[in-house]
């Protein structure tokens, strides 16, 4: 995969997984992959973890470019799991150490897994 394809990859995930929660959101699922990133993961692993799917913006594109390039400058080691609110219904997971809510949506955020 070539590094404009890995970019429009990783917006596209962010689009689908923030949806209209936005930019905290975005900078956040971001974070969760920039982390799994540095850790040692390479690109299709990480974005094999994301399940959202959605049309990517140019919000969406910009942090994508800042991530592919720079994941260091993202990465801060806190959360490496990123849900939503249906997710975490769906599979009796919980409450993330953070969420980022808006228009009655939450994407929550935790270092550990979410079911244990």
């Amino acid at each position: 995969m070539g590094i404009l394809q890995l970019i429009a990859a990783v917006a596209v995930i962010l689009s689908g997984e923030c949806g209209p929660i936005g930019g905290d959101c975005r900078l956040e699922v971001a974070r969760t992959m920039a982390n799994r990133y540095v850790q040692g993961a390479t690109w299709p692993p990480v974005l094999d973890a994301y399940y959202g799917r959605g049309v990517p913006g140019e919000a969406d594109m910009a942090v994508a470019t800042l991530l592919v390039a720079h994941p260091e400058a993202l990465a801060d080691g806190r959360h490496v799991y990123a849900y939503s609110d249906a997710d975490r219904w769906r599979m009796g997971w919980r409450q993330g150490d953070d969420r980022v809510c808006e228009w009655g949506l939450c994407v929550h955020f935790t270092h550990d897994w979410p079911g244990g």
